[in-house]
């Protein structure tokens, strides 16, 4: 909305305002499909931002594909929804890039045992898992893994079995809602162990900062980039919506800096066309970093991870 704001403010693109049209999928599959139909056969959208996570987005894509609607997810990582579909489009890197970049991060720190916790019921979880046991094994790390489901919310039976592993690390591949619970948890049973995550973490500081002291995730996203663009962006987002933007917001406003590069360039409003256009997009320089897309049209970028201290997420390296 800030960057659409924007935009329109200096006078739209080629002469034309962008107008949203919203909906509110409450994070489920089905609804996610409704709203997406009713926006193609009645409000008769030109381009799809969205979903927001794995699950709804991987069951829009194919339906974008089919309706030759160019759709771009900010946030969905799950790796099948941009696979074999030449209209859909992503911001953020994928569960295996970030699984891979992970296991070789930990590597590097001469971590060689790690207990993975994983949410078998959100694809999120389950897709950064499978490749990030992968890439540690090929790394000579020692993995084990242990389970819970999306309903669960009590961790202790599970949190004292992995306490009794010992591991130097725990991977914990979710979002941070979730993550909160498990981490507050792991503090009462007096678990110790370096815990380490993915891009999902992002908006613990705002509820769990204190249990979450000490422990490295990845992202895409840092509020201490000196970056120029990244010093506007977290002064006009501050302004607007009177708090500290994350990593999901970040990934909101490139997305639309995506599509305005395409919208710019493209010969008319028709599918194709904005497809061809989002195709030639590359090398702008966004919030999360350098744009340049993959044959599967998933950006390519540095893994910057993030440290919590003291409440707050700062800057641990570029990697």
């Amino acid at each position: 909305k800030l960057k659409v704001k924007e935009i329109n403010d200096a006078g739209g693109i080629n002469g034309k305002k962008i107008e949203i049209v919203e909906a509110d999928s409450k994070g489920d599959v089905q609804e996610a499909i409704n709203a997406f139909k009713k926006m193609v056969s009645q409000d008769k959208i030109d381009i799809f931002v969205g979903e927001v996570t794995s699950g709804p987005s991987l069951a829009i894509a194919p339906l974008a594909q089919q309706a030759k609607i160019p759709m771009i997810t900010a946030t969905g990582t799950a790796f099948d929804i941009t696979k074999g579909k030449d209209f859909v489009y992503r911001t953020t890197f994928t569960d295996p890039y970030q699984g891979v970049v992970v296991a070789k991060y930990a590597k590097s720190k001469g971590y060689k045992s790690i207990t993975v916790l994983t949410n078998t019921g959100s694809d999120y979880s389950v897709g950064l898992s499978n490749a990030f046991k992968e890439q540690a094994q090929k790394e000579g790390i020692q993995v084990k893994e242990e389970q819970y489901t999306a309903d669960d919310k009590d961790f202790r039976a599970l949190l004292t079995k992995v306490k009794g592993y010992n591991s130097e690390v725990i991977f914990v591949p979710d979002y941070y809602n979730t993550i909160g619970l498990i981490l507050t948890q792991a503090k009462e049973l007096g678990i110790n162990s370096q815990f380490m995550g993915g891009d999902g973490w992002d908006g613990i500081q705002t509820n769990f900062g204190k249990v979450a002291e000490g422990a490295i995730f990845a992202s895409q996203f840092s509020p201490e980039d000196k970056a120029e663009n990244v010093q506007k962006f977290m002064k006009d987002y501050k302004a607007k919506f009177n708090k500290e933007p994350i990593m999901f917001a970040a990934l909101g406003y490139d997305t639309v800096e995506i599509v305005e590069a395409a919208l710019k360039s493209a010969k008319d409003l028709t599918g194709p066309s904005i497809k061809e256009a989002m195709n030639a997009v590359s090398g702008i320089d966004l919030i999360t970093g350098k744009l340049k897309f993959d044959a599967n049209r998933n950006p390519e970028k540095a893994v910057t991870f993030i440290e919590v201290k003291g409440g707050k997420l700062t800057l641990k390296e570029k990697f």
